[in-house]
């Protein structure tokens, strides 16, 4: 007997008799038949080999077992998908299942392990081996790029003696942004709009929560409040 594996998909029986020149028949699973004396089978199940007394036809019978041990390993990766961002230039990855991993990526990434560190987008693939059969299966996982800053203005104005107060107003290119203002004297505010009395220069900064990927302008915000000459 013996097992059937993914590194071994055959096997050779061995018929023995203690009587010289005996005839050996050999039946097994699925109508197999052979008159070797030890024939290679690839099915696993029991196989009965018939010897025969070469001078007076008696027989004599025995079993083997074939067993078969070629289940593939359970292979998986985490996370199975993943973005690298402004913040996170490199992504973790895990696979598990099995004994040994072998990875392989965008453009000649390849990588021996369980978890490699990746810092470039695309596709992975791992092929995940049990050593104790042979047998392997593969899992992947997309890793995305979001590093898209966006692109950020601000008004521009005056303040003035019929306008004392002035509404900042900061726009970007995409929505659900988050919003910081600078200004003089230690300024600072949170919104996309803000009303501001005093001159100078704003900086906006933009944030994408999904990315942490900013975008920064800034505008100028001047003062007309000379007063008119008066003629009596």
């Amino acid at each position: 007997g013996g097992a059937l594996t993914c590194k071994q998909d055959s096997l050779a029986l061995a018929g023995s008799s203690t009587t010289p020149g005996a005839i050996f028949a050999w039946a097994g699973p699925g109508g197999f038949n052979s008159m070797l004396k030890n024939p290679v089978v690839k099915v696993s199940g029991t196989y009965t080999c018939t010897a025969t007394h070469p001078a007076n036809g008696c027989t004599a019978s025995s079993t083997a077992i074939v067993l078969s041990d070629q289940t593939p390993p359970n292979a998986t990766v985490s996370p199975t998908s993943a973005q690298i961002t402004c913040s996170e230039a490199s992504v973790a990855l895990q696979a598990a299942g099995g004994n040994s991993y072998v990875w392989k990526g965008p453009g000649t990434f390849s990588f021996n392990g369980a978890q490699p560190t990746v810092n470039a987008a695309g596709a992975y693939t791992v092929t995940v081996t049990t050593t104790q059969n042979g047998c392997t299966a593969t899992a992947s996982t997309l890793v995305l790029l979001n590093q898209n800053k966006p692109q950020v203005s601000a008004t521009s104005g005056a303040l003035t003696c019929a306008q004392p107060t002035f509404l900042l107003s900061g726009n970007a290119s995409t929505s659900g942004l988050t919003y910081a203002w600078t200004g003089p004297s230690g300024y600072q505010a949170t919104g996309q709009q803000q009303t501001i009395s005093a001159p100078g220069i704003y900086s906006l900064t933009a944030t994408d929560p999904s990315s942490a990927c900013t975008g920064t302008t800034t505008t100028l915000i001047s003062e007309n409040k000379t007063p008119p000459t008066a003629d009596i």
